[in-house]
């Protein structure tokens, strides 16, 4: 489990607010709209933000249809303020009202049915279809660690303790951090991860005598560090068309792939022997 430490990241928000939020009789969904618009407000430093209702539902893990009756009641309750509507290219921009004596009937809010057309005719297929830069992040994250498991990319650092690189003593949060990156960012696989490292172990070898010898590189450096004066990470480097895959693996393409066991006796020959 990663470090869960401020400095890694936090929200502030007055004491005095926060206390108002926890003794107010909000239920669950409405609670996970407020946690949900400050994380995106205060917790980016801002008073208020473009929040659509595909965003706050898929934040949330609540239904969108949900969503949109608990933020209805919470808007008209004066505890979420509308800065801004939803228009053709935006999101409606929203933020929570830190002037918590102007929270209407909030104490007595009660479970709303399961189903509301209300909110339907309040946003348009305009709103639902815009997405802003965090959440388009949001969703990328949230996919990748539905398609990957911890232990996967796991299997990436224990791969490169493996290769006897550099000798990390434990798998940290940057490290985890750096390959989420390289595989949001250049579509990698978890056995294309290792491939790379293979490849950069290889050319640690190959250049080791040369004039510029290429440096061993940390696990965290490799797959999360852009090349000096560059926009592409170093792990890029290594990629079929990469520099150093141009310059030492394109043409000794007798580099295993994670699994594969080398052959070193050369080429197999057939031997025919007389049995009498």
């Amino acid at each position: 489990m990663t470090s869960q430490q401020s400095e890694n990241g936090h929200v502030r928000i007055a004491n005095e607010l926060y206390e108002a939020i926890y003794r107010t009789n909000f239920n669950a969904t409405q609670l996970k709209i407020i946690m949900c618009v400050i994380r995106y407000t205060y917790g980016f430093n801002r008073d208020s933000h473009s929040l659509s209702l595909s965003f706050i539902s898929n934040a949330i893990s609540v239904s969108k249809r949900y969503v949109s009756d608990e933020l209805k009641k919470l808007i008209e309750s004066n505890v979420i303020l509308v800065v801004n509507n939803f228009t053709v290219t935006k999101s409606r921009e929203i933020k929570i009202n830190n002037n918590y004596s102007e929270w209407e009937g909030c104490r007595t809010i009660q479970q709303v049915k399961d189903t509301s057309t209300d909110e339907d005719d309040f946003h348009t297929t305009d709103e639902d279809d815009f997405t802003t830069t965090d959440e388009v992040v949001f969703i990328q994250e949230r996919q990748i660690k539905n398609k990957y498991k911890d232990n996967d990319f796991k299997s990436v650092f224990d791969y490169y303790i493996s290769l006897d690189l550099i000798k990390h003593r434990t798998y940290t949060k940057d490290m985890v951090k750096a390959i989420t990156k390289a595989v949001k960012d250049n579509k990698y696989d978890i056995e294309y991860c290792k491939t790379l490292l293979l490849r950069h172990k290889t050319v640690v070898e190959k250049s080791k005598d040369s004039q510029y010898p290429v440096k061993v590189r940390g696990f965290a450096e490799f797959f999360g560090q852009k090349v000096y004066g560059a926009t592409h990470l170093i792990c890029s480097e290594y990629e079929e068309g990469g520099k150093y895959y141009e310059q030492y693996i394109k043409n000794n393409e007798s580099v295993n792939k994670p699994g594969e066991i080398k052959n070193t006796r050369g080429p197999l020959k057939l031997v025919i022997r007389d049995n009498y």
